[in-house]
């Protein structure tokens, strides 16, 4: 899913990085004998010839429009058709690039379980609106004599892994392979389906970091915001994200969309060079300032810009209250820290080595510096918020399109029925048909009835707190977010320390996502338990107040493994969707006395958060949290001994195959290929006919480097076309507050990187008199009270009995002498 709106505000602050990709007949006469892309400027008519050696597709942004398309086009009839369609749009990708080496498709598999709670909760999200929408328009059609359609509605929860459907995709792309490579001999596939553990785009990710060469061009094709971070943490300038490009309202055109790349190469140099996010290009470093002793590093500065990013929005930790990029937030974070980097941080947020004098590899998080940029944050909380609440109230009282009250009241009436979840009788001899015009007034009028039932969901909610940031909204905030987390915490005995703890696994999460972005998965098991995230002030204060807080932040995580394929879609399916299961897990899923009817419930608790009812697909969905261990249990004990012997293969994970015209020597054991293949790394044969591939081993983790040199065509001649050619950053908060936390960032550098919403402590120097048993202020002695084998006195120190007060009589003076 990505970050919400991070594509538009890219495009609009640097749209130099965007190419129009030509297809068909635009490429021209040449279009047979180039075996290279036809790209030109989106603001000019200019083309030129881009060679681009493997091309790696995130399969999942290609089924999900060839299976449910939106834009209007015909739904499929049958799930072969949707198979067809996956097929043409993998052809039309492949003719439009033109790659010459490798065609690398992959499938998301089981994901880890930091990503299943996401997965959970949009899948149980998605089958109760598809119930919504099925009963009002089915209300809708009989109210106006119509007959509803009588045919069941394909499941779009079965895009997931180790279901029927998954299996038979990656049939489908093995036969695909096969024809690809027979009409062109020298071009390899590689299919990582739904049975290899990783999500799409992270597989393809962590192929090009163990086999990409220096100078190999590479097309990732996806629609996920997470590949330009991806592409970012690549280090490498000759990446290309294929994506389709957005249409807009005033753009939308007939037909596919035209096909973009981005161009990571110019994206590094839009960044690096851009004053607002680089502070040092109009800032140089003080050798003066002890914040200011480190050496430049611009691979340093694209890791801390994928790492802000993480704030506004990811797919493993929920967003931060005050953060979100259509409000400002990434602006105002970016400005932060453009004008904290060069005097005030005393280096880059992902250097953790920096002040131990150590190299630092990749990805690695100082806690520390990122906590002082938002305890800034955390003084424009509230304001933040209030802003937000009042914009928020005055969109939802803008006039509403004109209709008659005949609609209105259709309208209103199937709106109250989405809310109602016995069964809908639909029999009646007398419905006709209805037209195609029809059925499209009629599927207009259920969107405002699932609208109008979300405003009534809004309205009736008692978990939209109406006194955003405003007096006391912390204590409701932390009792909401408490009361659907977990129970049952080691160390947690009050509500302080329980949100100490929720802060606490926030921070881990953030390590685990910039690893996860830069090595791959760090651990399979960890999660973050809580539906919400704590609050930026929360956030900063566990960090940097003395105590064991920063030492729990950067502990380290235990790899764990994945789960196997069947039990993940237990975890992640809702009650609607248990036809895509095993039979015997079809009845745990589904019956009201089964031992996990707890985690499947049919009806669940949505919660705004302060956002409208037209974004309702940002609210939070409170779904019960699966404990995997007790689907483990039940699976192994009910499940396991029922399944038949095709569900026990999709059970399986397993490794890549490898599809090509001349198949390598291989047996079943894993055998290297050549030094002179262009491909790197292990095969074996999968039931004597196919190829499994496996990748080499990841070289350790060093520092980030440019991997390779910048490609000649693709720099622009005038250097200020890089710079920022959007609107001025838009900020959540006024002139004032935005001055004052100017100011603020300013003063760190004076206060030893630490922000001023945190004391400086003292410096204690050890106490002398403590080792010859003469202190004798015990625990209100300044100084440091420290044994002879260097352990601190941490327990209040006896104090010595005062010294014996001593009272010396004056010497009487004599009378002074007479006259």
């Amino acid at each position: 899913m990505g970050v919400p709106a991070f594509f538009r505000w890219l495009a609009n602050r640097y749209p130099c990085v965007m190419l129009d990709l030509l297809e068909g007949k635009e490429r021209g006469e040449f279009d047979r004998s180039t075996n290279a892309s036809l790209v030109k400027e989106t603001s000019g008519d200019f083309a030129r010839w881009v060679q681009v050696d493997n091309l790696f597709i995130d399969c999942n942004g290609v089924v999900h429009p060839c299976c449910h398309p939106e834009n209007g086009a015909p739904q499929p009839k049958s799930e072969r058709e949707m198979l067809d369609n996956v097929g043409k749009y993998l052809d039309r990708l492949v003719a439009a690039v033109r790659p010459t080496k490798l065609v690398y498709l992959a499938l998301d598999g089981c994901a880890p379980r930091a990503k299943m709670n996401q997965q959970r909760e949009r899948r149980f999200c998605s089958a109760r609106e598809a119930e919504e929408s099925e009963r009002a328009l089915g209300l809708l059609l009989k109210r106006q004599g119509h007959k509803p359609s009588t045919k069941q509605r394909w499941d779009h929860n079965a895009i997931t892994p180790g279901t029927p459907f998954m299996d038979s995709l990656a049939s489908y792309c093995r036969t695909w392979a096969a024809k690809a490579v027979a009409r062109q001999p020298s071009l390899r596939v590689i299919i990582s389906d739904a049975s290899t553990p990783g999500e799409g785009e992270h597989k393809i990710m962590d192929h090009i970091r163990r086999c990409g060469g220096e100078e190999e061009r590479h097309a990732v094709c996806g629609q996920d915001a997470d590949l330009m971070f991806l592409s970012l943490a690549l280090h490498a300038p000759r990446v290309y994200v294929l994506r389709e490009r957005v249409q807009t309202g005033r753009s939308k055109s007939t037909g596919p969309p035209r096909l973009q790349y981005l161009s990571a190469q110019r994206l590094r140099h839009c960044l690096v060079r851009d004053p607002g996010i680089n502070g040092l290009c109009t800032q140089q470093l003080d050798p003066r300032n002890k914040l200011s002793r480190f050496e430049r590093d611009d691979e340093r500065l694209l890791d801390d810009f994928v790492l802000l990013c993480f704030f506004v929005g990811n797919d493993f930790l929920p967003q931060l209250p005050c953060l979100s990029i259509p409000d400002g937030g990434l602006d105002l974070l970016l400005a932060l820290y453009s004008r904290a980097l060069p005097r005030s941080l005393g280096g880059y947020l992902t250097d953790d080595g920096g002040e131990r004098g150590y190299a630092c590899g990749a990805g690695r998080v100082h806690v520390k510096r990122v906590a002082a940029l938002l305890a800034v944050i955390a003084d424009l909380e509230p304001e933040i918020l209030r802003r937000r609440a009042r914009r928020d109230a005055q969109s939802s009282s803008k006039p509403r399109e004109r209709s008659d009250a005949k609609k209105d009241a259709l309208v209103e009436m199937a709106a109250r029925a989405c809310g109602k979840f016995d069964a809908l009788s639909l029999d009646d001899d007398e419905l006709r048909e209805p037209s195609p015009q029809e059925a499209a007034s009629t599927k207009h009028l259920a969107e405002r009835a699932i609208q109008k039932h979300a405003e009534k969901l809004l309205k009736e909610s008692d978990l939209n707190d109406p006194c955003i940031g405003q007096k006391g909204f912390r204590e409701r905030y932390y009792r909401k977010v408490l009361k659907h987390g977990p129970v049952k915490r080691e160390g947690v005995t009050d509500r302080e320390s329980a949100i100490r703890d929720l802060s606490v696994e926030y921070w881990r999460g953030v390590r685990f996502v910039a690893e996860y972005y830069h090595r791959g998965c760090a651990s399979w098991s960890w999660c973050y338990p809580w539906h919400y995230a704590p609050l930026a002030r929360d956030l900063a204060r566990v960090a940097l107040e003395p105590g064991e807080g920063l030492r729990k932040c950067c502990t380290r995580f235990e790899r764990g493994a994945p789960l196997p394929p069947l039990q993940q879609l237990m975890c992640v399916l809702p009650p609607a969707s248990a036809h895509c299961c095993p039979r015997a897990a079809q009845r745990l899923m589904t019956d009201q006395h089964s031992p996990l009817a707890k985690y499947y419930p049919r009806d669940f608790p949505l919660d705004p958060n302060g956002k409208p009812a037209n974004l309702r697909w940002l609210w939070v969905a409170l779904v019960p949290p699966i404990d995997v261990q007790v689907v483990a249990s039940t699976f192994a004990s009910q499940i396991q001994p029922t399944l038949t012997p095709d569900e026990r293969r999709r059970n399986r994970n397993g490794p890549a195959e490898l599809v090509c015209a001349i198949p390598p020597n291989a047996g079943s054991n894993w055998v290297a290929l050549a030094e002179s293949d262009p491909l790197q790394g292990s095969v074996r044969l999968l039931d004597h006919v196919r190829v499994a591939y496996r990748p080499p081993e990841m070289a350790p983790n060093e520092p980030p480097y440019q991997f390779g040199g910048d490609a000649t065509e693709d720099l622009l001649a005038d250097p200020r076309l890089y710079q920022n050619q959007g609107r001025a950053p838009r900020l959540p908060i006024g002139d004032e507050a935005f001055r004052k936390a100017m100011a603020d960032v300013d003063a760190m550098s004076r206060r030893g990187g630490r922000p001023p919403a945190v004391p400086v402590p003292h410096k204690v120097v050890p106490c002398r008199y403590f080792l010859q048993g003469k202190c004798h202020r015990g625990a209100a002695c300044t100084f440091k009270h420290v044994r002879p084998d260097g352990t601190e006195v941490c327990a209040p120190v006896k104090t010595a009995p005062p010294p014996p007060v001593v009272k010396v009589l004056k010497k009487p003076q004599p009378p002074p002498a007479g006259p």
